[in-house]
């Protein structure tokens, strides 16, 4: 529905003005009005910048998008035309401060009651209204379906399905945007261009490629149809040249394993099935004979295992680094590491860890080793977890089962998992235990956290179901790990509603809001006003002790 602004109603927005060779700003406020039948903006003086003569006038970043039957243009702060009122759609810009624009077709509504605009042709213009790419497409396809969700990718992100409503933005930063081209023989399938959009350039070419990727430092993978095969490669956007490293005889959607990952660097991996093999930019092939890869992004390093399990580590540009040569494994530390070490495991089977010049940080006297997003390290001894800082300070010792990682670098209290598969809370100088044990827990957070009671049981019925977006008779989601309570470090209880764990958040909040410990009919109370919008209750329905605010 567009925007109907009455003679009461008023849009304001200030723009500052930079006064050249001032060493000052100066702020004007322009006004979005009305006289009943047109619309127009004025400024504080009520001087006319924009005639009121459109149906529609709003802000649009730092300009006006003004309508006059059914068309749209731009108008800049002083009133200057930047694009005539003539494009059928030019949507909401996006926070990257892009937008789609569109000439001629029919604006029409989707079953779903949206509209878009069918049989138009469409281009991209940014937030000054320059037009990036000439309307000239039939439909633009965002590359924003996470390849993750595919067996056979794993990474990066696809093209999705479906075009721009009226109504929407842009949800990309659109730097590439896919185009579509005819389908192939089978009809199964759409083929796709690629444009990037900065200089409106057609970086892969439309017709060749069924699946394509968003293009990763320079380069594309795709997939292409052969008739009764598919081959899966690289497409150069600088040099307009491709080279296949693999072919299949199932549709892409119908393998289990990864084919070929982004470059990264100067190389790239491919599943030469039954070993991995790392291609460089011209297609040669320069490492091969791999069972296992790792990638560590932060440290910019490959591990990969050979068939005899000897390891190499080398960088993104396939050389070795000597530092980790005659070692059997190693864990990369991630971005959050100010100064990273590696965990590695010697020929005798131990695990220590070095730092970036080849100095033993951790000594090799750990059976084992793992890995938090923040610099600390899990370390296994005698079958027992324990955890240390990255400066092989003990933070617990080796004497539980499993260690959650903290999220705060200066934790006071860890979650540590005894024999019972119950969760401890422990004070880290104390080394104090508290609570009765948990069946699962997250990691504590401005001193609070969310736990699940060992035996918590929540019966369905429409006040629990409205917490998991689950229907009355849906109980699949209670035999999951959602429910729990919120406790601070010493496991005090804060919260006592069992509180689903998609809503842990509003349940601190409201403790936080609180400033002390809830009574169970104050959390049940602050749940309630939560899921009481969706309440419908017929007239002869009656109403358990759960669904009761009192």
């Amino acid at each position: 529905m567009k925007n109907v602004i009455t003679d009461n109603s008023r849009w304001c927005l200030v723009l500052l003005l930079f006064a050249v060779g001032l060493g000052c700003a100066q702020a004007r406020e322009l006004h979005v009005e009305s006289d009943g039948k047109k619309v127009g903006v004025l400024d504080e003086q009520g001087s006319v910048v924009i005639p009121m003569s459109f149906d529609n006038v709003e802000p649009w970043g730092r300009l006006f998008r003004a309508e006059k039957k059914g068309k749209f243009g731009l108008y800049d702060e002083n009133g200057t035309e930047v694009l005539p009122v003539k494009y059928t759609q030019i949507s909401n810009l996006n926070c990257y401060g892009r937008a789609a624009i569109c000439e001629k077709g029919k604006v029409v509504t989707a079953k779903n009651g949206r509209r878009y605009v069918n049989g138009g042709r469409f281009g991209i213009l940014n937030e000054q209204g320059r037009i990036l790419v000439p309307c000239q497409y039939d439909d633009f396809y965002e590359f924003d379906y996470s390849g993750s969700n595919f067996d056979f990718s794993r990474e990066g992100y696809c093209v999705a399905g479906g075009g721009i409503y009226m109504d929407d933005t842009l949800k990309t930063e659109a730097k590439y945007l896919a185009f579509g081209g005819s389908k192939h023989e089978k009809g199964l399938r759409q083929y796709y261009g690629v444009i990037e959009v900065d200089n409106g350039t057609v970086v892969v070419p439309a017709n060749k490629f069924v699946f394509t990727f968003l293009p990763y430092n320079g380069i594309a993978r795709y997939y292409e149809y052969k008739g009764s095969s598919w081959g899966f490669g690289y497409w150069d956007l600088n040099s307009q040249s491709g080279f296949e490293v693999g072919t299949s005889t199932k549709d892409p959607f119908t393998l289990t394993a990864r084919t070929h990952g982004d470059f990264i660097g100067n190389i790239a991996p491919v599943n030469a099935s039954p070993v991995w093999s790392f291609y460089d930019r011209s297609g040669n092939i320069v490492r091969s004979g791999y069972k296992t890869i790792k990638h560590g992004s932060a440290v910019h390093m490959w591990m990969a295992l050979s068939p005899d399990s000897t390891m190499a580590v080398f960088d993104e540009d396939g050389k070795d680094i000597a530092l980790f040569a005659g070692y059997k494994d190693i864990l990369f530390p991630g971005d959050q590491w100010e100064n990273p070490v590696f965990p590695v495991k010697n020929a005798n089977g131990l695990w220590g860890a070095l730092d970036k010049s080849g100095n033993v940080v951790v000594p090799f006297e750990y059976e084992n080793m793992s890995l938090g997003e923040l610099p600390f390290i899990g370390v296994k001894k005698k079958g027992m977890w324990g955890l240390l800082t990255s400066a092989n300070v003990r933070v617990i010792p080796c004497k539980y089962a499993s260690v959650k990682y903290p999220i705060e670098n200066e934790p006071a209290h860890l979650w540590c998992q005894k024999s019972d598969n119950l969760w401890y809370s422990v004070d880290v100088k104390t080394l104090k235990e508290y609570g009765t044990g948990f069946s699962s827990v997250e990691s504590f957070h401005d001193g609070m956290a969310w736990a699940e009671p060992d035996g918590l049981t929540v019966k369905p019925d429409w006040f629990s179901n409205s917490l998991t977006g689950r229907e009355s008779d849906d109980t699949s989601a209670f035999k999951k790990k959602l429910w729990g309570i919120i406790v601070n470090e010493t496991c005090d209880v804060l919260f006592p509603e069992p509180v689903n764990w998609y809503y842990r958040e509003y349940a601190k909040n409201a403790v936080r809001k609180r400033g002390k410990a809830m009574h169970l009919g104050e959390a049940h109370s602050a749940l309630m006003k939560l899921v009481s919008p969706n309440f419908n209750y017929s007239l002869n329905k009656t109403l358990n002790e759960n669904e009761w605010d009192y």
